[in-house]
């Protein structure tokens, strides 16, 4: 998958990208809504016949507001393969410039998507609170757009304990984190998480009983239902 968004132009200048609530469907099914060949197959078209590009942004770019996706020289940086650069009449160029302006409602959503997972591990793990009390709580997280279980397990950095279904474990700071996340079976579009503190005790080296603490969060995903 390309760093932001990916798009194609054909000849006849009619620019294709998978957006808005498209986007979201096509994620939450686990296909790549920017792979040139995955764009060409949804619109039916042919993709040696077209101009491919890749929106390669940073996350500090989106966070500015996207101010230079749209300069002719950084458009031609983006050019991923398919029919020859050179051949593309400047005119397109300034279409795609003029695209881009006209749908940045839809491509910053996009950006919401695609970074979404940058955001949420701090989002439910919280850090920077991990040595606080204010770590220890209770919050109800909403997603930005859908997910299944397999997708969250990957966006979060989940290990798996093969001894106990639905256990697993993250490390922050060198401290690992026991979580409970089960898996409900559908698109999961809010999250329930509590944090909290395990004591427990062990005979160190020196034969004596000592208190450590172990940091559980337990995950309670909501599902999308069907509507009769």
């Amino acid at each position: 998958m390309c760093t932001f968004l990916s798009f194609s132009i054909n000849k006849n200048g009619e620019i294709f990208a998978i957006l808005g609530k498209d986007r979201e469907k096509v994620i939450a099914e686990g296909k790549d809504p920017d792979s040139h060949s995955f764009i060409a197959e949804y619109f039916n078209i042919d993709e040696d016949e077209c101009w491919h590009f890749d929106l390669n942004i940073s996350y500090e770019e989106f966070l500015e507001g996207l101010k230079t996706i749209q300069h002719i020289d950084r458009i031609k940086k983006c050019y991923d393969g398919g029919l020859p650069l050179e051949d593309m009449p400047t005119e397109y160029l300034l279409r795609i410039s003029d695209w881009l302006q006209e749908n940045k409602d839809l491509i910053i959503e996009a950006g919401k998507i695609r970074f979404a997972s940058d955001r949420l591990f701090d989002i439910i793990f919280e850090p920077d609170k991990l040595d606080t009390d204010e770590w220890c709580g209770t919050k109800l997280v909403q997603l930005h757009h859908a997910r299944n279980y397999e997708q969250l397990i990957d966006e979060l950095k989940l290990n798996t304990n093969k001894r106990g279904w639905g256990t697993h474990y993250t490390f922050i700071n060198d401290k690992a984190i026991k979580v409970a996340f089960v898996n409900p079976g559908g698109l999961i579009n809010y999250i329930g998480v509590y944090h909290y503190i395990k004591p427990y005790h062990r005979i160190n080296e020196e034969g004596k009983f000592e208190i450590l603490k172990e940091y559980r969060v337990s995950l309670i995903p909501a599902i999308i239902l069907e509507k009769e």
